[in-house]
């Protein structure tokens, strides 16, 4: 039994590691959309929209990736 929760604590630090790797593509677009709002302060709300959406998108995907990895592992 304790070798079964050592493989565990492995396998989900693992996961972890490769989910905080691919944390950082969610930074970019948040540079983006920052620049994009100085440009065009009068299209701010739609900016802050599609951002919060693209960083939705992008944690879900990287959560997808992490699951797809633990098959594997």
């Amino acid at each position: 039994m304790n070798i079964i929760w050592g493989l565990a604590g492995i396998i989900v630090i693992l996961l972890i590691g490769y989910l905080l790797s691919n944390n950082k593509r969610s930074i970019s677009p948040r540079t983006v959309f920052g620049g994009l709002g100085g440009m065009a302060p009068n299209r701010r709300s739609n900016i802050v929209k599609c951002g919060m959406k693209s960083i939705i998108a992008g944690t879900l995907a990287n959560l997808l990736s992490a699951a797809i990895a633990g098959m594997f592992v």
